[in-house]
């Protein structure tokens, strides 16, 4: 487990990243006491640092939905991260290449939600009820830590699931 100084410097080189367009190595080899819970507290750090710098939480990100990725990367159950509102783009936009690192792109499905969802004990007939409608998404996913051998769940976690 890391300290909360060594978390939060994870966290501002992670923004660095967003900002300079900039990758950094495995927090895995750098920092190899790091703990899923470490992950999700560097990412609670990088969102509260674009929430000061006047973003703000438009919606939320599952990643690693299925068996083979979790596998790929030493999970058991997907991650979540939180999305900003900057990263959303209207349909029809053009987008630069230039504003990522390595992408990849996906096809999702994008749940709006009508009402907060609230648990523990959320169950299947929870979401359904409190889903607005659902429709198609295309995520382009990108990592500021640079995907390499030996990436797993902690690094795509702290880097807020490569939303």
């Amino acid at each position: 487990m890391l300290t909360d100084d060594v978390r939060k410097e994870i966290a501002a080189k992670i923004y660095h990243c967003f900002q300079e367009r900039a990758p950094m190595l495995l927090l895995t080899k750098t920092y190899p006491d790091i703990e899923i819970g470490d992950a999700y507290h560097i990412q609670n750090y990088v969102v509260s640092t674009f929430k000061q710098a006047g973003s703000r939480v438009k919606g939320y990100k599952i990643g690693l939905t299925s068996k083979a990725v979790q596998q790929l990367v030493g999970s058991t159950e997907p991650n979540f991260s939180p999305l900003l509102d900057h990263m959303f783009t209207a349909e029809k936009s053009e987008l630069a290449r230039s504003n990522w690192l390595t992408p990849v792109v996906e096809s999702e499905l994008a749940f709006v939600i009508k009402d907060r969802l609230t648990g523990p004990g959320i169950n299947v007939a929870d979401i359904i009820r409190g889903t607005d409608f659902v429709l198609p998404a295309i995520e382009i996913a990108d990592f500021r830590v640079a995907r390499a051998p030996g990436m797993d769940v902690r690094d795509i976690t702290a880097d807020m699931a490569a939303a």
